[in-house]
């Protein structure tokens, strides 16, 4: 009988033992530090898999490396916020995807941006992503008299800053929220 109290006793402080020791050789998973981008490259397989410079948003996959990035809180593109899956993720790249943008509302300040975000504090890297080049497709009106309302279409056609037609810089226009088109007034020849 005092055996079995004795292999009980034991065996109770063996385990005690064990559980003691477990979380001392729990991995640190965690990283103190803040995150750290140092480039993003294509997720394409090679030759592709490169440095990117600039990228549309067309919601491909893009590899971000650096230092830090295992347990990301948000990573947003342009001020959009991105949906990714953490098991992607490793201590020096993180896999996502460009999230899908309405350029007409993004704020301005946060264009060509990325920022990043963990527990440990948060980075922001310069990476041109914004609409491809812009094109013209047509006109509403070539015969336009001074007055009319002239629309061009074509796509691409966001933060226009400066925008002449036929030689003369137009001083008002309009942008179509889906970048699409520029509406503005005939001028007459007194206005140029």
């Amino acid at each position: 009988m005092k055996i079995k109290s004795y292999l009980t006793l034991y065996s109770l402080l063996l385990f005690l033992m064990i559980a003691a020791v477990l979380p001392a050789c729990k991995k640190e998973t965690e990283s103190s530090s803040a995150p750290v981008i140092s480039s993003i490259k294509s997720y394409a397989a090679s030759p592709n898999d490169t440095v990117l410079h600039s990228a549309t948003p067309n919601w491909q996959y893009v590899v971000i490396t650096g230092n830090n990035l295992q347990n990301a809180t948000q990573i947003s593109f342009n001020g959009v916020p991105a949906s990714f899956n953490s098991a992607l993720f490793a201590p020096n790249s993180a896999v996502v995807q460009i999230p899908a943008m309405q350029f007409s509302k993004i704020d301005t300040a946060k264009l060509y941006i990325v920022e990043y975000t963990t527990k440990a504090g948060s980075t922001r890297f310069s990476f041109k992503l914004g609409p491809a080049a812009p094109t013209f497709s047509g006109i509403s009106n070539l015969y336009a008299n001074p007055g009319d309302s002239v629309y061009v279409y074509g796509s691409g056609l966001f933060f226009v800053q400066r925008f002449s037609y036929r030689g003369t810089a137009i001083q008002s226009f309009n942008l179509d929220t889906s970048g699409n088109s520029i509406g503005f007034l005939m001028l007459s020849c007194n206005d140029r």
